[in-house]
Formats: structure tokens, C-alpha cells, sequence
């Protein structure tokens, strides 16, 4: 390739030419593959098809088993290690939860992304799993965190009459509108919403609720863990069917 001087590339880009390929154009990057335009063209032809479908695996390894399906830390990589990594993984989740609190914006912007990308995958309601705490069913009932779960085993053992919540309520978030589905419904009527932390989005959806709401908050929860603590046990997760 040989220099070239203030021509914009060849290729459309419109970004400023660094080099001159042999046949006279010039173009923005050290190789054709890097400039975007022509990074575009080439991916059509391969865009949502597997490279690897009519290439052998490289070490023989299709359709075996992998060596360590199933298998825990602790006995992939030993006592000490798997501590060290789980340390830093606890270490990083920290690091990025601090990051989210202190700047809202970040947050936001975080929280817009994975909402784009739910509507152009045509994902949302509830959907079983979808939480982000321990999850499993008891005595028929879904729960997705272990704070739900332990509500479940309150209600039930106190002989309070509820049901799981899959209704959908409208409201209105930095200038969209959104829908919430509040976890538990109870028999006249009320709901039953277990929040972990407050937001100005759980303050969106409150305010415009049309039904009569209960917000049970986490640290407001320590009558119902200690009940469940001291009839089930600590691990009492186990109990998830």
C-alpha cells in the first residue's frame, strides 16, 4: 500500500484516507476488511448463518459431552480457587451496582438498552425465571426470588388466600409507556408488590396504580424470614419443588 494525503476513502465511509491500495483508491484503514462500509458488504452474504456448520470441529469435539458439564467449581478447580474466583466475581458485581447508584443517567441508559432490545426480540410480560433472585415453585406457587419464596411459605402456613399476579397495568416512564406486573394478588382484591429497593420508575409505577396496593419493602420482611428461619431452617430454598 502506498500514502495517501487528505482523500477521503474510496469506499463511502466518509472518514478521511490513510492509505492507497495498488489499484489507485484510497481507503480509511490498514486493510479493506477494517473499513466499515466494506465490513457491511462483506457480512451480507454470511449475516444469520453459522460459519462452522460445514467445518469439522477443529479437536474433534463435535457432539461429545463437554468435560465439565455438571460440574461445580470446587471440583473443576479446586477449594482455594473456585473461593478466589467467586471473591472476585462478588468483587465486580460491587463495583458495577456502586457505578449504576452513583450515576442515574448510566443506569437509565443501561435500562433503555435492554427495553430496545426486548421489543425488536418481541420479549416482555412475566415469563417464570425472568427475575433476577433464587427461583422455583412451592406448593404450586412461582416465586422468583427467596424473598418471594419466603412470603409464600408465610402466607400459606398463616392461612392467607392469594394468588400469583400475571395481570399487566399500563404506566408512563421517562416519556414511555411501559407495563408492570405486580407480584401477588390477594382475594379482595388488594395487590402485594415485594420491592427490594426504591426508584423513580417503582415511584412511576405506584402512583398511577388503580387498585388498592400493598408495597411490602425487603428490611420490613425480618418477622417473615425469622418464621421461616426458625420452621424450615436456613436453607430453606431447598424446599423449592
Amino acid at each position: 500500500m502506498l500514502a495517501v494525503d487528505g482523500a477521503l476513502c474510496a469506499f463511502g465511509c466518509g472518514r478521511v484516507g490513510i492509505k492507497m491500495l495498488k489499484s489507485g483508491n484510497p481507503i480509511c484503514a490498514e486493510w479493506p476488511s477494517q473499513c466499515p462500509v466494506m465490513r457491511g458488504r462483506n457480512s451480507l452474504g454470511s449475516r444469520g448463518k453459522n460459519p462452522f456448520s460445514n467445518r469439522p470441529h477443529p479437536r474433534g469435539m463435535a457432539g461429545k459431552v463437554p468435560w465439565n458439564r455438571g460440574l461445580t467449581w470446587e471440583q473443576m478447580f479446586g477449594d482455594e480457587e473456585a473461593g478466589r474466583m467467586r471473591g472476585v466475581a462478588r468483587a465486580n458485581a460491587r463495583r458495577a451496582q456502586e457505578v449504576l447508584r452513583s450515576s442515574p443517567d448510566v443506569e437509565a441508559r443501561r435500562r433503555e438498552k435492554l427495553a430496545e432490545e426486548a421489543r425488536r426480540r418481541g420479549l416482555g410480560r412475566y415469563r417464570e425465571g425472568s427475575g433476577r433472585g433464587r427461583k422455583g415453585r412451592y406448593r404450586g406457587y412461582w416465586c422468583d426470588s427467596s424473598y418471594e419464596l419466603a412470603f409464600v411459605i408465610y402466607a400459606l402456613d398463616q392461612g392467607m388466600a392469594f394468588e400469583r399476579n400475571w395481570q399487566a397495568f399500563p404506566y408512563t416512564y421517562a416519556g414511555r409507556q411501559r407495563a408492570w406486573i405486580p407480584d401477588f394478588r390477594l382475594t379482595d382484591g388488594t395487590y402485594l408488590e415485594i420491592k427490594g429497593y426504591a426508584s423513580p420508575q417503582a415511584a412511576a409505577k405506584f402512583g398511577v396504580f388503580p387498585h388498592g396496593l400493598i408495597v411490602v419493602r425487603r428490611e420490613n420482611m425480618q418477622f417473615v424470614f425469622d418464621y421461616v428461619v426458625q420452621t424450615y431452617g436456613k436453607t430453606f430454598t431447598r424446599l423449592y419443588e
